[in-house]
């Protein structure tokens, strides 16, 4: 999502207008799918508790893209550009790193592959969803990992240079689904199995301090925003489902249009009056400000209760809205439930 600042505006409104839209469509009836768990203050079913344990993953070169494309590669990928996010989060899951990235803050971040060693992987050139293919090309890549909806009119130009694996994430379960499949690709089945258990511990964890804590009647808002508007993330996409496991997250979708899903008004919030409210705020040019700097004189956010006990957290946005792979999600609970505090 977050590339040099020559780039950055362009990231920013594909993010918010495509990225967020795709995955909230996409999984629109998701939310009625779900096994029953304890109800929270807003009357909403906690989502499902994980697994016990990852089942077994076998090696395998077949890949299946979001659009149901079936790929065999010829050997195990060693040279892989990502697009997307969730690319970068797998292979530093499994003890890889890309040649190539559009998500430098996700790289960067402690739990990745920190500030000096993130700041090493190169860069792809072009805005989000219209990267340079030439620039693509130069890293020799054997696998591009893009997003449904945002890469594919990318095809026909990588595809000439690699295999094109366009993925989307609706779902924690999508999430945990493309580690499996990212584990078997590169033969890397047991790593792959440990860092799924180890994301389903981390839910279990969260969950049960939820539980200690009575957080399920506590409620919060996730939100993004950017020069192209503000938004909210609704229980019917990844990071509302995320948080509904340890939070009381009564954010439904305003609307089956994916573009009007999450646009509460600030009147709307304040009605809901969450307690907590996360915020990523795609901040990269000398113009652009936070969401808490862009309302902070709103007399409507003021009386909202977040505000008023200083429980506004501006989060990191490489984190939060790019990685979407277990390792990112598993960083997601761990600053929400700190919020907490």
């Amino acid at each position: 999502m977050k590339m040099t600042m020559l780039t950055n505006k362009g990231i920013v409104a594909g993010i918010v207008a495509a990225v967020l839209p795709v995955s909230l469509a996409a999984c629109a009836s998701n939310e009625s799918e779900k096994v029953a768990g304890s109800p929270s203050s807003s009357g909403h079913e906690r989502p499902a508790a994980p697994p016990a344990h990852a089942k077994p993953i076998k090696a395998s070169l077949d890949i299946t893209d979001a659009h149901g494309a079936k790929v065999t590669l010829d050997h195990i990928p060693d040279r892989v550009v990502c697009l997307t996010g969730i690319c970068d989060d797998l292979l530093i899951s499994l003890g890889k790193k890309p040649v190539a990235t559009t998500s430098p803050e996700l790289l960067k971040d402690k739990h990745f592959l920190g500030p000096e060693e993130g700041s090493k992987i190169p860069v792809i050139k072009g805005g989000f969803g219209s990267e340079d293919v030439g620039d693509i090309a130069s890293y020799k890549p054997d696998l591009v990992i893009g997003l449904k909806g945002v890469h594919d009119g990318l095809t026909a130009g990588v595809e000439k240079i690699a295999p094109l694996w366009n993925m989307q994430v609706d779902s924690v379960e999508d999430s945990v689904d493309y580690l499996r499949d990212m584990a078997a690709l590169l033969d890397k089945t047991a790593e792959g199995e440990k860092e799924e258990n180890a994301f389903y511990d981390a839910l279990r964890q969260a969950r049960q301090t939820a539980d200690e804590k009575n957080l399920l009647q506590t409620k919060v808002v996730s939100m993004y925003t950017s020069s192209s508007g503000t938004g909210v993330n609704t229980r019917n996409e990844l990071l509302g489902e995320l948080l509904a496991n340890v939070y009381a997250y009564p954010w439904d979708g305003k609307s089956d249009d994916p573009m009007q899903a999450g646009q509460y008004s600030v009147e709307e919030i304040l009605k809901v009056n969450p307690q907590i409210a996360f915020v990523q705020s795609f901040v990269f040019a000398p113009g652009d400000k936070t969401l808490t700097e862009q309302w902070k004189d709103n007399p409507v956010w003021k009386q909202v209760d977040a505000v008023k006990n200083n429980k506004v957290h501006e989060v990191n946005v490489g984190v939060w809205a790019e990685g979407r792979g277990p390792r990112s999600l598993s960083v997601v609970l761990e600053q929400a439930l700190d919020a907490s505090r």
